[in-house]
């Protein structure tokens, strides 16, 4: 017999309805497995989001940085550069620092004891063996 032949008459429209289901146990592991699989999911997508925001925050931070080195620049009128030095000393015990790249003395000082110490040309002196 039909289902629809036991009543007398529809009563509104079809709804929905929360039911229960009972599981069996392969059903259980399965959506034990599947709880498990999305823990996994949830973890590696919050480690992903550390390396994008430790990136994020990187660069950012660089930003600030070269902004402040520029506001440093333009409010003191001085850039500083990092630059290759050789020094030399003149014949009047004087340490004069030369860049290597367009050969410009960039300071000049009075040599150390140290300094006039040292052999000409940064050789050994003559007659010692090596």
């Amino acid at each position: 017999m039909d289902i629809h032949h036991r009543f007398v008459k529809k009563l509104g429209a079809p709804h929905p309805a929360t039911i229960q289901i009972d599981l069996t146990e392969d059903q259980c592991a399965e959506r034990r497995k599947k709880a498990c699989d999305l823990r996994d999911q949830q973890a590696a997508l919050a480690d992903e989001k550390k390396l994008a925001m430790a990136g994020f925050n990187q660069r950012k931070k660089a930003l600030e940085n070269e902004e402040a080195t520029l506001r440093q620049q333009a409010s003191s009128c001085i850039e500083v550069a990092a630059v290759v030095v050789q020094n030399y000393l003149t014949a009047t015990n004087e340490v004069v620092a030369i860049r290597i790249d367009n050969g410009e003395a960039i300071a000049r000082r009075t040599a150390t004891g140290e300094e006039l110490q040292e052999e000409m040309f940064g050789g050994e002196a003559s007659g010692k063996p090596s």
